[in-house]
C-alpha cells in the first residue's frame, strides 16, 4: 500500500518532469573555502480538510486568497494549505499572513530547517567555512492555493529544480568572497492517506560562474505514517516537526552525499 501510494504521487508530479542528477566535480570541491546555504521557499503543507477537523482546540489561523478555492492557514506555526473547513470564518488576508511567515525568524519554516541541518553537517565533515542565509529564493508561484495536481507550486518547483544557472545575486556572493552555494529546497510536502511524503531537492551552483554544477533529490516508496491526526500538531506541532525531522534528515544524508558534500 505504501509503495503504490508513494509511487502514484511521483509518477504524476515529479518523475519525468526533473533532469537527472549530478555529482559535483572533484576539482570543484577541492576548490571551495568559502560555501552559502540557502533555504528555498517551500510549498504549504498539503492536507484535506479531515485532518483539520480532528484538530480539535489546536490554534488555527485562516487566509483565503480571493477565489476563496483554498485555506492557507497556520497550525502551531505551520502552514497548510487545505480545502474550506469549519475554520472558514476566521479569514485573514493571505499575503499577509504570508508575509509575516516569512518576515519572522521564529516562524516555523521546513527548509529553513532543513538548510540549519546541511549547515551543521557540512561544516563537521569539510574544512571550508559554511554560511547559513536566512533570508530564502523566493519561488514564482502566481497562485498559492489549491489547484488540479498542485501544479502552480509544482511547475515553479521544477523550473528551479531543472534550471542550470542561480537566480541569486551571484555578483553579492562573489565581492564576499563565496565559492559555492548550497540551494536546498522540498518538491512533494503533503500528508496523503496517513502517511507523511516528501521530497528534499538540492543543488550547488559555483561562484563566480553561477551555475549549477551538482544536483540531487530523494525518491522513497516507504513514507512514515503521521499516526493519530488529532495528536499531529498539539504542543506546537511537535510530533509533525519529529517526523519532519526524522525523514527530512534521512533524505539530505542521502543528497549531500549524491552531490558529494558528505563522504
Amino acid at each position: 500500500m505504501k509503495k503504490h501510494i508513494c509511487s502514484l504521487l511521483i509518477i504524476v508530479i515529479i518523475a519525468g518532469c526533473m533532469v537527472s542528477e549530478k555529482r559535483l566535480a572533484a576539482e570543484r570541491l577541492s576548490g571551495i573555502r568559502k560555501i552559502v546555504v540557502v533555504p528555498v521557499e517551500p510549498p504549504p503543507l498539503t492536507l484535506g480538510p479531515a485532518i483539520l477537523e480532528a484538530l480539535g482546540d489546536v490554534p488555527v489561523i485562516s487566509g483565503y486568497p480571493p477565489e476563496g478555492v483554498a485555506a492557507l492557514t497556520l497550525i502551531s506555526g505551520i502552514v497548510v494549505l487545505t480545502q474550506q473547513s469549519k475554520y472558514e470564518e476566521k479569514r485573514e488576508n493571505v499575503l499577509k499572513v504570508l508575509e509575516e511567515w516569512y518576515s519572522n525568524d521564529k516562524t516555523w519554516v521546513p527548509t529553513r530547517v532543513l538548510a540549519h541541518e546541511a549547515a551543521n553537517k557540512i561544516s563537521k565533515t569539510n574544512s571550508f567555512e559554511v554560511i547559513l542565509k536566512k533570508e530564502m529564493l523566493t519561488l514564482p508561484v502566481e497562485k498559492r492555493e489549491t489547484t488540479l495536481l498542485m501544479e502552480n507550486w509544482n511547475a515553479p518547483l521544477r523550473a528551479w529544480y531543472n534550471k542550470d544557472t542561480s537566480t541569486l545575486n551571484i555578483d553579492e556572493y562573489q565581492r564576499q568572497g563565496v565559492d559555492a552555494i548550497l540551494e536546498v529546497g522540498i518538491g512533494i510536502y503533503e500528508i496523503f492517506r496517513g502517511y507523511f511524503v516528501m521530497q528534499v531537492l538540492t543543488k550547488i551552483v559555483t561562484v563566480p560562474s553561477g551555475r549549477v554544477e551538482a544536483r540531487a533529490r530523494f525518491i522513497t516508496d516507504n513514507p512514515p505514517p503521521i499516526g493519530l491526526p488529532d495528536e499531529l500538531f498539539r504542543n506546537q506541532g511537535e510530533k509533525f516537526k519529529k517526523i519532519f525531522m526524522i525523514e527530512g534528515r534521512k533524505q539530505l544524508n542521502d543528497n549531500l552525499k549524491k552531490i558529494g558534500l558528505l563522504p
